[in-house]
């Protein structure tokens, strides 16, 4: 309804965060507590009954979503005004606390103070009392951010800013202030006097006072949407009558027009086509809509085998005892071995503006974050370090992305037990078990020239290398805290061969196996590698396994030459197709000892 004796002032309205205020005289009415029905419909929702002027508000803005404030108008200093709060102003709010404002804060205010926190709360010192005959009834339209910014910085939240941060009609602006001027002369009884207006400089809306104020005021529709009845039989699978779709629409206050559906102004949500065919299935019910089943086998990408793998070896490191580390991808040039990495400083990726020192450049390894991470759990008191990371490494030499794998290890090679020689610390020789069972058998490892370590190898998978391992040296060790030796690896996963999707089998053994054991004495620079090739690559039929067990030294040069090592291996002989004699496995061996001594410089010891 529109309460006889509406006019119109202008109310002025300075801030642009304000798009439509509006300000209603009542005088003469009467404050008490309110009728029954409407203190159950307010429990109801969970809140306080006070009093008929604050009740009715609160219920209308829970009827018609927009929020209302009433002001006693004996209580105002002249004319109200929406203004920005001054630096360091104070405002004390409807909660008794006072607030410290600023110009990022829209007020209402008279000619001497703050009245309200505009879309926010009320002021204390201007609110409906029991002794209150003249109100002024607000209704207004706040921007959602400059709302959501006040009840942040603030700390102060109620269901009004609730309500504004989420969006409110502000075509509701003027039904709102009629509906509960209706309710105050029905309840509270009054005459209605004035009706000030205003809206902020940017304001959206066209403003016309008389217009607003129109007789047959009605739904306000802002735009309109097309809507196509194949298009919602396509996407929904299901056919539905036109008048169905009619019947939906028009039901949600939409009005259908030659060129689709004209949108209600308190839809603003509604803009696509898929909005109102979203809507069309919230009443038809996703349940109706018939099931059709399409499935079919989707091949494995390379991206799926990518993941899988780099799952695989995940999995296979927590088996050896290792933690997965998750370290930056920014790091800093002064990160610890950055220097190891197999690249060129002019090939990293640099942050343009970085935040920074420790952000400076796109990882181009992951080996600086994992030996930054050994250094904080060593710190931490760490004894027995063991961290892997997967993850993407860049360089400015291409646009693509790699994934590597790489892992630290520090301290005792187990952890302490009251066996005796347990607590001995982890060798290269355990970082080349590791890799091996990591990467498989094809696994091969050659000397690397690299000064800056004091160990250092390539990793080579079927020939092809794939990365690199190696040792600190003691001092670089010590910068990172690490008092045990510090060995690592890095593998380019994109550089390992694609995983065979064949599956092998080998036959249990049935018939047993016969053990040769050869010693000879090798310079110390010939390695184990060289000798195993050389027995292996004989081809010999009957040859099951080669091992090492037993390498001895002696720098005095007593007991053997100081520039050479005595080795012993253990070969297994073995037939698939009968047991062997004595004589077979002899031959067979005499075979071998006599292309280790044409092959390599070696001497057999007897």
């Amino acid at each position: 309804m529109k309460p006889e004796g509406f006019g119109t002032n202008a109310v002025n309205v300075e801030p642009a965060g304000c798009q439509l205020y509006t300000a209603l005289e009542i005088s003469n009415v009467q404050v008490r507590p309110s009728p029954d029905w409407l203190r159950r419909k307010l429990e109801s929702v969970g809140l306080r009954p006070i009093n008929n002027i604050v009740d009715i508000t609160n219920y209308v803005m829970f009827e018609l979503g927009q929020p209302l404030h009433a002001f006693d108008a004996d209580r105002l200093d002249g004319d109200i005004r929406v203004r920005v709060g001054a630096e360091g102003e104070e405002f004390v709010a409807l909660d008794g606390k006072t607030y410290k404002l600023s110009p990022q804060h829209i007020v209402i205010a008279d000619e001497k103070r703050a009245l309200a926190l505009g879309g926010v709360m009320g002021g204390e010192g201007s609110g409906v009392t029991e002794t209150t005959h003249n109100i002024i009834l607000e209704s207004a339209h706040f921007d959602g951010p400059t709302i959501r910014r006040t009840s942040r910085t603030l700390g102060l939240a109620s269901d009004s800013s609730y309500r504004f941060e989420r969006g409110v009609d502000i075509d509701g602006v003027i039904l709102a202030s009629q509906r509960a001027a209706g309710l105050i002369l029905e309840i509270a009884g009054g005459t209605i006097g004035d009706l000030g207006i205003g809206h902020g400089p940017d304001s959206r809306v066209a403003f016309d006072p008389a217009a607003v104020l129109h007789e047959n005021d009605g739904t306000v529709f802002t735009h309109t949407v097309a809507l196509r009845p194949q298009r919602v039989a396509l996407l929904l699978g299901l056919e539905l009558p036109e008048a169905r779709i009619d019947a939906i629409l028009t039901g949600f206050g939409l009005q259908k027009a030659e060129g689709g559906w004209e949108i209600p102004s308190f839809r603003p949500d509604l803009q696509r086509e898929i909005d109102l065919i979203e809507e069309i299935a919230r009443v038809v019910g996703i349940e109706a809509v018939p099931a059709r089943a399409q499935a079919q086998f989707a091949p494995a990408s390379a991206t799926d085998r990518a993941y899988d793998r780099a799952m695989s070896l995940r999995r296979n490191l927590v088996a050896q005892g290792f933690a997965e580390a998750r370290t930056l991808m920014l790091i800093g040039e002064a990160m610890p071995g950055l220097g190891l990495l197999h690249d060129l400083p002019e090939n990293r990726r640099r942050v343009k503006n970085p935040m920074n020192d420790e952000q400076v450049i796109l990882r181009p390894g992951l080996l600086p974050g994992l030996l930054q991470a050994l250094r904080d759990n060593v710190r931490a008191g760490a004894k027995m370090v063991r961290l892997c990371e997967v993850g993407r490494v860049f360089s400015a030499q291409g646009a693509e992305e790699s994934t590597h794998l790489a892992l630290v290890m520090s301290g005792p090679g187990a952890e302490r037990s009251w066996r005796a020689g347990e607590g001995s610390e982890v060798d290269f020789f355990q970082l080349k078990g590791v890799v091996t069972a990591l990467l498989g058998a094809q696994t091969t490892f050659a000397a690397d020239e690299n000064s800056a370590l004091a160990l250092a190898l390539a990793i080579h998978v079927d020939g092809k290398p794939v990365g690199f391992a190696g040792q600190l040296w003691p001092k670089d060790a010590r910068s990172i805290d690490a008092t045990s030796p510090v060995l690592f690896a890095e593998i380019d996963l994109g550089a390992l061969p694609a995983l065979s999707t064949v599956k092998k089998y080998r036959e249990i053994p049935r018939f047993p196996a016969t053990a040769r054991d050869i010693a000879l004495l090798a310079p110390l620079q010939l390695a184990h590698a060289q000798i195993e090739q050389t027995l292996r690559g004989a081809n010999e039929p009957l040859l099951a396994d080669v091992e090492l067990f037993d390498v001895f030294a002696d720098p005095s040069g007593a007991r053997i030459p100081a520039d050479k090592k005595s080795l012993a291996y253990s070969l297994t002989y073995r037939s698939t197709e009968r047991t062997l004699t004595a004589d077979e496995v002899n031959a067979a061996h005499t075979r071998l000892k006599e292309r280790l001594k044409t092959a390599l410089a070696v001497t057999l010891r007897e």
